[in-house]
């Protein structure tokens, strides 16, 4: 049975693909974890006061489960009676090194505020064998409002990305951690070197060297949007070692002069694979389109680009479906596409939010399906590049 996706053109204005993204109680980074590799467990919730609690994970044969668990004051104690939001990302991988989680994952969360665990979010699926392809972020400067003080750099060359965490130790020194690794879809993780001031014996010097070793775990959620853990760092109290953060890239200014002409289409066209990801209430669902240029228009004061995306497989009458774009706000932003008659051949209705694109280079993109299936899940619609167009100087890269 097939159900038709139907999109507001008010999303265009309205909502954005990090807001899509904050009620997802779990995320997977990648979406289809790589049976070799490394794969994120994103856990974003909320505690029900200033109590807070725990958040466990247990790995077994059958599954991988992972517990929040409300804190229980002693009598007397109080706490403060808002909510208070918590993230916490988990790697299997590396916390049970060699495990064999088989040819098949099963994931769920629950929450238990003291009256027994309750099922809030789960993932079923097996390990792809084939590439995940590589988010794209934009290299340069990120921080973090939650901690004053601490920056993180990132440079990321295709699918390798390097990582400078700057902070204070324990005493109140400054100290560089830095780690390089391979991206994994909207995942990276690698192990962190220490590199903090020499305190020389014989005589006064100025050098760095390096020392002992912690982790940094990243979730890629957007172009200017990420979620970093750390673990193992001799960092000051004031940082939370268990809780992940969003960070977000400083929006640097330059000089008018030196901003290039952007190009005047958003880089959509080509074959790509389309589809709805799997989760406990639909199977996966991808199939090659060819999506091609088709027109402009005006949406509201915005310039809006109009693709068109036809289904390949040599069927009588392939699916169509419109991606309906408006220009960037500036040069650093990216610009947003709504997915509008997209059919699936899934059993629920399903309502999709946009998706951000970037102008130069864009391999991948995707937003938030929400779905009314019998479980409390959303879906992601996701796009994949598989070839450009064949006049297009991308596709000589």
């Amino acid at each position: 049975m097939t159900h038709r996706i139907a999109v507001s053109l008010l999303l265009l204005m309205g909502l954005t693909h990090a807001h899509a993204q904050s009620n997802r109680t779990l995320e997977l980074a990648p979406f289809a974890p790589l049976a070799d590799q490394d794969f994120l467990i994103l856990i974003q919730d909320e505690w029900l006061d200033g109590c807070l609690g725990t958040v466990e994970m247990s790995i077994t044969a059958e599954k991988i489960a992972i517990f929040a668990r409300a804190a229980n004051p002693p009598p007397g104690v109080g706490c403060t009676d808002a909510p208070v939001p918590f993230r916490r990302i988990f790697n299997p991988r590396a916390a049970a090194p060699g495990f064999d989680f088989g040819e098949a994952l099963f994931v769920e969360y629950f929450f238990d505020a003291g009256d027994g665990p309750e099922l809030r979010s789960g993932y079923a699926g097996n390990f792809r064998t084939d590439s995940a392809g590589t988010f794209p972020v934009q290299t340069g400067s990120w921080v973090t409002p939650g901690i004053a003080s601490s920056g993180l750099f990132i440079d990321q060359q295709r699918d390798i990305m390097t990582a400078l965490l700057a902070d204070y130790d324990e005493d109140g020194k400054a100290v560089w951690f830095y780690g390089a690794g391979r991206v994994t879809g909207s995942a990276f993780s690698a192990p962190l070197q220490r590199f903090d001031e020499v305190d020389c014996v014989t005589e006064p010097c100025e050098r760095v060297a390096a020392g002992e070793t912690g982790r940094i775990d990243i979730v890629m959620r957007g172009f200017d949007e990420i979620v970093v853990a750390v673990d193992g760092l001799p960092l000051s109290a004031r940082i939370d070692q268990t809780e992940a953060r969003v960070y977000q890239r400083l929006p640097f200014s330059r000089d008018a002069a030196l901003a290039a002409t952007p190009p005047e289409l958003p880089d959509l066209t080509g074959r790509w694979l389309v589809g709805i990801r799997s989760d406990l209430g639909r199977p996966e669902d991808y199939r090659p389109y060819d999506i091609a240029f088709d027109r402009v228009g005006r949406i509201d004061d915005r310039t809006g680009y109009f693709f068109l995306a036809r289904e390949v497989g040599g069927m009588e009458e392939p699916r169509t479906f419109e991606l309906i774009c408006v220009e960037a706000e500036g040069l650093s932003a990216p610009g947003s596409c709504v997915i509008a008659d997209y059919v699936d051949d899934g059993p629920n209705r399903c309502t999709l939010v946009d998706v951000n694109w970037r102008r130069v280079g864009i391999e991948r993109a995707h937003g938030q399906a929400s779905c009314n299936s019998n479980f409390i899940l959303e879906s992601v619609f996701d796009m994949f590049r598989v070839a450009f167009p064949a006049n297009d100087p991308g596709s000589r890269r």
